[in-house]
């Protein structure tokens, strides 16, 4: 199992980088997954598969992901490094730079080609369901992919009630309250939420009986 685990991220990134064909199929594998992990109601199994086995499965998909996405940064790190360095007027820095880098433009361009297959699999993917399928095996990792990071200024509701619920799972009401005011208007369910997670029996008793 080890060695599986351990092999995946090189087959995978050898099938997306020189096989065509096998690219739809990883990222329906990969999907397929993760759909099952995000789904509220799926239970202990997934695909009929319970118990520790299905954690293994999100924990592997997950780990894959980490993997190939820094893949894609330590090779752009070493084209643009290279490439400053090719530019530069010091012939000294260029030689120098060529023992650890691509010698030749033709491998650069090969690097990019593949770089770029393996960003668009890491694209197809939605960040919504990355957030979904974390959530439930890691509340830190699905803040890692909340999407709604990505914005700023006006938040959707559906945002604002997911990021609630995650940080539910941390109790901390002040950061809950927090969120809360990220909506033009507090509504009853987050007051709710917040005086439970802060202790306020007496207020949510209140909330309860309208």
């Amino acid at each position: 199992m080890q060695t599986a685990v351990y092999l995946l991220p090189y087959l995978v990134l050898n099938a997306v980088c020189h096989v065509e064909e096998a690219r739809g199929s990883i990222a329906l594998d990969i999907l397929s997954v993760l759909n099952a992990a995000a789904e509220e109601n799926s239970g202990p199994a997934v695909h009929g598969v319970s118990g520790w086995k299905s954690e293994v499965c999100f924990q592997t998909i997950f780990t894959l992901l980490d993997n190939l996405g820094q893949w894609v940064d330590d090779v752009e790190q070493e084209l643009a490094l290279f490439q400053a360095l090719q530019s530069s007027a010091s012939r000294q820095q260029a030689s120098k730079s060529k023992n650890s880098s691509p010698t030749s433009l033709s491998d650069q361009n090969q690097l990019l080609i593949q770089c770029k297959y393996v960003s668009e699999l890491l694209t197809v993917i939605p960040k919504v369901t990355l957030v979904r399928a974390s959530f439930k095996e890691s509340h830190v990792r699905g803040k890692s992919f909340n999407p709604a990071a990505e914005r700023s200024g006006i938040f959707e509701d559906g945002d604002v009630s997911f990021l609630m619920e995650i940080y539910g799972c941390h109790d901390e009401p002040d950061g809950l309250f927090g969120l809360a005011c990220l909506r033009k208007l507090l509504n009853s369910q987050d007051v709710l939420i917040i005086n439970k997670k802060a202790g306020n029996w007496a207020e949510v008793l209140t909330s309860c009986e309208f």
